[in-house]
């Protein structure tokens, strides 16, 4: 039998902790409803980091929360993540 410890894989808690973080970060799905006001951040303005504000529309992605935040449609036709409410 060997001496060594048992130690799960650590990338299980570092997809935990990314996962439990990423809630604090970004608004999830059940926080954003049609009319919210939201800050986005565009696809072309990644690299800049130029936000844009509006009124949600439609809520584009299928899931309860993503990495980089959740894809809306604005009411004046703007697609980006929602980075906070504003």
């Amino acid at each position: 039998m060997s001496n060594k410890k048992y130690f799960p894989n650590p990338s299980y808690y570092h997809s935990y902790i990314i996962k439990n973080k990423m809630d604090d970060i970004f608004p999830t799905r059940d926080k954003l409803l049609t009319g919210t006001s939201v800050i986005i951040i565009e696809k072309h303005n990644q690299r800049s980091g130029i936000e844009s504000a509006g009124k949600i529309e439609r809520i584009l992605s299928p899931g309860f929360s993503h990495p980089h935040g959740i894809k809306v449609m604005l009411t004046d036709g703007r697609v980006g993540r929602v980075k906070r409410i504003a």
